[in-house]
């Protein structure tokens, strides 16, 4: 099986479109997969699309969506919504990360319409295409041959910040975590879990969430690519997450496997 790869698109419909295009996706004659690592929207301009192209491909049975943090984060705003409306949107998370952009751009209400009826905004919310067709197909990840599709990366700590190696567990049995691993996993730099050996033997793990820049400028073997985009190699892992509000691109590589 052939597989296009991306991840974190983040809502940049036009700059994942043309990712895909340029690795040959839409003029693929064998049989072929999309996999996405997480993160199809919050910050770019057209979630509308990409639940459009995404839906397209479920129905044809071409599209493997790994969860990423910026989904649990939508279900849970969704969720709360009151609390985060009372709360004060515009000085929380959900509003700095994109959610509530998102939320407001797949309902079509305005700022004043979800402080007003918050409970509406959700009734619209968990009647779209995202939260009734596209969420339910998420997994947390999958897994080939010789290769593991995740968002950051597989349930290793207690903490997502895991930059102080004595936080690490070592667990054999991470296909079978429970929701909250999961959930925290999401957030983990899989770059620096896997510089710190948190590794699955004979597999590389293809994963998104944090910004393939931090591979080149950590862990890369040329200073010349520091502040690279591209996607970030090393041994046990490929990263891909562009960070392409800033970059302008989404990185996309084909896998057969």
């Amino acid at each position: 099986m052939k597989y296009y790869c991306i991840a974190d698109p983040h809502g940049f419909y036009d700059e994942m479109i043309f990712a895909l295009k340029e690795k040959g996706f839409f003029e693929e004659k064998l049989p072929y997969k999309l996999i996405i690592c997480g993160d199809i929207l919050d910050r770019g301009p057209k979630p509308k699309e990409i639940c459009d192209f995404l839906e397209r491909l479920i129905l044809e049975d071409k599209l493997i969506f790994i969860r990423g943090n910026h989904e649990d984060l939508i279900e849970e705003f969704i969720d709360n919504i009151d609390f985060w409306v009372e709360y004060g949107l515009d000085k929380t998370h959900h509003f700095i990360n994109g959610t509530v952009k998102t939320v407001l751009d797949l309902t079509g209400d305005s700022y004043d319409m979800l402080c007003l009826y918050p409970k509406r905004t959700a009734k619209k919310m968990e009647n779209s295409r995202l939260f009734k067709k596209i969420l339910p197909h998420a997994v947390d990840y999958f897994e080939t041959e010789k290769h593991i599709f995740i968002h950051g990366w597989f349930p290793c700590c207690e903490k997502a910040d895991i930059k102080k190696p004595q936080n690490f567990a070592d667990r054999e049995k991470w296909r079978e975590s429970s929701k909250k691993d999961w959930e925290v996993a999401r957030w983990v730099n899989g770059m620096v879990a896997n510089a710190y050996g948190i590794k699955e033997k004979g597999k590389t793990v293809v994963c998104g969430h944090y910004r393939a820049s931090y591979g080149h400028e950590h862990y890369g073997l040329n200073e010349k690519r520091d502040n690279t985009y591209l996607p970030f190699y090393s041994d046990g892992i490929i990263a891909l997450d562009a960070q392409t509000c800033v970059s302008g691109r989404v990185n996309c590589i084909v896998i057969e496997d």
